[in-house]
């Protein structure tokens, strides 16, 4: 997916900031004081049929430790841009467009639609 090991990892550290910026800008009474302690990617679901849609472990919550699935749905732009090995942090969603982000605090899962 992406063109190296250093790529990846630093995409990930830019989600984990990412991600708390948006905390930090939506409050809601379920999320109230959350942030993300770190992101990883799963590589081995790198090769499933939907190449849209990666599958990574977020740890989220008031302590930064939950367990979360995080969901990032790629569009058009993103693939097109990481199939040219260019970076893809210009096609995140503003933290504040809530339609691109969706939590579920009770299943432990979060959606990042990406553009």
């Amino acid at each position: 997916m992406f063109a190296d090991k250093k790529t990846e990892r630093e995409f990930c550290g830019f989600l984990e900031y990412y991600l708390c910026d948006y905390f930090i800008n939506n409050v809601t009474a379920e999320t109230r004081g959350f942030w993300c302690d770190g992101v990883l990617f799963d590589t081995s679901v790198l090769t499933t049929e939907d190449k849209g849609v990666v599958v990574c472990t977020a740890f989220i919550g008031k302590t930064g430790q939950d367990k979360y699935e995080l969901l990032l749905r790629f569009g058009e732009k993103s693939l097109e841009l990481l199939s040219k090995g260019h970076d893809i942090k210009s096609c995140l969603p503003e933290v504040d467009n809530t339609e691109a982000f969706h939590i579920d605090t009770n299943k432990k899962i979060m959606q990042v639609c990406i553009l």
